[in-house]
């Protein structure tokens, strides 16, 4: 009896013979399977040697165009607000796969930037440039990956020293557009052209701006010093530029669990803590002695007043409180965590203390607010009987700033949305605030308008030279409010109208709010003057 067999030589269904029928060879095996690398949050490369692109160049060296106008002038400028607002578009068309946070970052650089052609104060510009600096160097951080709101410190550093890598891969790729371009046939005689056209633009150009001189200011150029400076200068911003055109920083995933240096246990923490407790808590002590009066006799036999006591040391006090936070910061990141001490306790078969870390470190962090709070007591005292300066503004902000660090900073201590590592983005965010709230607020405005309104309501002495000092954001505040100077008023307005500069230098190119708004204000008190114009 023969048995039905299939076609590739099984049984049918139901058939009990337990022979097969061979009808041929035997199928191939089934080709296996590749295994293809899940996609992750990598670059947006074109090639594995991505070249820089014509939009890209031109960005990086228009942007340090304008940096360069900046920096041979002054940096509070509207060449310095188009740098960065240039910066910015060349960061948007590199090619980025920017992320959500990136694009924040981005953003608040882009909210600061007017604020260099709107505010003359030296030290309110530095401080803005360099927040825009770090916001834009942050930015290319986590152009690739990371959190702004999850993140350690320990990472942004990482994120920052990668623009290392960048500036070396983006000179690569500038060098391989340049080698391909000199390999084009075409990209080659362009080449050769414009090193030939080159030499005789600048021999014609000079010629011509010698030969008429608002040809020449138009050119913005004066003479071959200056047409070098500019040259020399863009070049060298456009090198330091290139870190922001890689495209290829973070394209390897970090570690999983990165290497922690933890190396201090519960003894060590306890000891540093306890003790910076002990001697926070003594000093925050005698502080309350001398609020109550209690200290009259040592200020007396020191032969010093309660202002006289308020101005030795508030600045020391600032920096106590900046420095305690920073402390507390670093024994958090290299403590040993509880599940480590478990285990060597387990392995060690010995006890070990209890880990004391986060009372100590929320009660450091309470007595840093109230050393922050006397020094804020003390700036205050100190002002109201010597009056309002730039410097003590600053150093009143400073400890006002720190204080409000501190009570977030404890928020992330005591637990609260213990999953992420919020603090270091937050803080960000609480600096560019305060940056940007202070350009709304102008600084030496309120200086001067304080020290106006002192010398009425108190009938004190008028700082006539600390307000001839000023910036020109204070210029109009001066001079709107001159009846206030009573007594004073001639020497101020003779100081004011011989000590601010009123000079233009490159047009539009250097437009800045506060000083066309001082040079209308002292043109109307103290009569026109000649302006100098796109001088180098």
């Amino acid at each position: 009896m023969h048995e039905e067999v299939r076609e590739n030589g099984g049984p049918v269904e139901g058939g009990t013979a337990t022979a097969q029928v061979s009808a041929g060879p035997p199928p191939p095996p089934p080709p296996r399977p590749q295994m293809t690398p899940v996609a992750g949050p990598t670059l947006n490369v074109r090639s594995t040697t991505p070249e820089a692109r014509g939009r890209e160049v031109a960005f990086l060296v228009v942007a340090a165009f304008f940096a360069n106008l900046a920096l041979r002038t002054t940096i509070a400028t509207t060449a310095a607000s188009v740098a960065v607002v240039l910066l910015i578009a060349m960061f948007a068309s590199a090619g980025r796969k920017l992320q959500r946070d990136a694009k924040i970052l981005l953003g608040l650089a882009g909210a600061l930037a007017p604020w260099l052609a709107i505010r003359s104060s030296e030290s309110l510009t530095a401080v803005t440039f360099l927040s825009i600096l770090g916001l834009l160097a942050l930015a290319a951080g986590l152009s690739m990956k990371g959190s702004l709101f999850d993140s350690k410190v320990r990472d942004f550093a990482r994120h920052q020293g990668a623009l290392i890598y960048e500036w070396v891969y983006g000179l690569a790729m500038v060098k391989r557009t340049a080698s391909g371009a000199a390999a084009d046939a075409r990209g080659a005689s362009m080449i050769r052209g414009a090193a030939v056209a080159l030499p005789i633009l600048v021999v014609f150009g000079l010629l011509l701006a010698q030969a008429d001189d608002v040809f020449a200011q138009f050119l913005l150029l004066g003479d071959l010093p200056a047409v070098f400076g500019h040259v020399a200068t863009t070049a060298i911003v456009a090198v330091t530029f290139l870190a922001y055109l890689s495209r290829r920083a973070h394209e390897t995933e970090a570690e999983a669990n990165p290497k922690q240096l933890s190396f201090l246990g519960p003894i060590e923490i306890n000891v540093i803590l306890g003790s910076l407790v002990t001697l926070f808590a003594a000093f925050v002590g005698t502080q309350l002695l001398v609020a109550v009066g209690g200290a009259d006799q040592i200020l007396e036999t020191e032969g010093l007043t309660q202002a006289d006591h308020a101005r030795r040391g508030f600045f020391q006090l600032v920096w106590v409180a900046g420095l305690s936070m920073g402390l507390v910061g670093v024994l958090r990141a290299i403590r040993r965590t509880p599940e480590e001490n478990a285990r060597l306790a387990a392995e060690s078969s010995k006890a070990i203390p209890a880990d004391r870390f986060t009372p100590l470190a929320l009660l450091t962090l309470l007595l840093t607010l109230a050393i922050a709070g006397v020094s804020v007591q003390r700036l205050l005292l100190y002002i109201g009987t010597f009056g309002l300066s730039p410097l003590r503004l600053w150093a009143l902000i400073g400890a006002g700033a720190i204080g409000v660090t501190v009570m977030v900073y404890a928020l992330s201590i005591k637990g609260f949305r213990s999953g992420t590592d919020w603090f270091p983005g937050v803080a960000v965010l609480l600096g560019f605030v305060l940056i940007f709230g202070l350009n709304v607020v102008n600084p030496d405005a309120v200086v001067a308008d304080f020290n106006l309104d002192r010398s009425v309501d108190t009938s004190s002495e008028l700082d006539v030279r600390l307000l001839s000092r000023l910036s020109n954001d204070a210029t109009t505040t001066i001079v709107n409010n001159l009846d206030k100077a009573g007594s004073e008023r001639v020497a101020l307005q003779g100081r004011i109208c011989d000590s601010f500069d009123r000079t233009t230098r490159f047009g539009f190119l250097e437009y800045n709010r506060a000083e066309v708004s001082s040079d209308r204000a002292l043109d109307e008190l103290c009569g026109t003057r000649q302006t100098l114009r796109f001088s180098d």
